[in-house]
């Protein structure tokens, strides 16, 4: 594998009591544009931990980056899309939860070469990635982690899978995905790479921070996933043993999804 840094994203980082407590005592003050009392959510110990630790424990950073986060989830309302709301982008097949990685956190399986921005708007998209998010913060709480890991299936994709549009969500979604889910994605697997993926990369990598950049790893084959994954949590064309059909609640595939939506493109790019 590659990577496009040489730090282990999955290291642990020590704990720092004395920040930790001082987050606190200003979190606990805090009172949002809307006057609305905060959640205990919005204060839980394990969430001040992922913005300090986002920060690097400096807390005035992450006071600021927690702030920002508080009045977005509130002003967006991230946690009430509903599955109706995305039902077309579910049933295309491009994004979908599917089992786990070594550690027990959840994978996120992205096929772009279902993505017809013909035939998609992309507010709908960004609300889609969202919902996405949502869900599989929940799928990681339950299983008692906090992370989850993409896996980015690139096999199929063209240029006409892209437009101008979407290069702007990728951009929105990428300082989304780092300023208001901190310490969320562990990895971010590619695989299929090609001079498409680096035209992209350029343009989104300026909107990375460090840390995301080292959480991104190149795959050059398949088989290399089960460096991270037990084949039992893999599908067949992935290097595992699942046969699992994607069309199930499951994976959020919609039930009546027609087969060609379900059958990954085998167009080399």
């Amino acid at each position: 594998t590659q990577s496009h840094g040489g730090i282990d994203p999955t290291m642990q980082v020590p704990i720092q009591p004395q920040a930790l407590e001082e987050l606190k005592t200003l979190t606990a003050s805090f009172i949002p544009p809307t006057g609305e009392p905060l959640s205990a959510s919005f204060l839980d110990e394990k969430a001040l931990l992922r913005f300090l630790k986002a920060r690097d424990f400096n807390v005035k950073d992450a006071y600021k980056m927690w702030c920002k986060w508080v009045v977005w989830r509130m002003e967006y309302k991230a946690d009430e899309i509903t599955e109706t709301e995305v039902k077309k982008e579910i049933e295309t097949g491009k994004a979908y939860w599917f089992k786990h990685d070594k550690q027990g956190r959840p994978c996120l399986i992205v096929r772009p070469a279902r993505h017809h921005p013909s035939q998609r708007d992309v507010r709908e998209t960004m609300r889609f990635a969202i919902y996405l998010l949502e869900e599989g913060i929940k799928r990681a709480e339950e299983c008692g982690v906090e992370q989850v890991v993409v896996l980015f299936d690139r096999k199929g994709v063209t240029m006409k899978n892209f437009d101008r549009s979407l290069f702007a969500m990728m951009k929105e979604l990428s300082g989304m995905l780092q300023a208001y889910y901190a310490e969320r994605l562990a990895c971010f697997y590619v695989l299929h790479v090609n001079w498409i993926y680096w035209t992209l990369y350029k343009i989104v990598s300026p909107f990375l921070n460090k840390r995301t950049k080292e959480k991104i790893k190149i795959l050059k084959h398949p088989s290399d996933l089960t460096h991270y994954f037990d084949i039992e949590c893999l599908e067949e064309e992935h290097s595992g043993r699942t046969t699992e059909p994607l069309h199930t609640s499951n994976s959020y595939v919609g039930e009546n999804d027609s087969s060609e939506a379900m059958v990954a493109p085998t167009v080399s790019s």
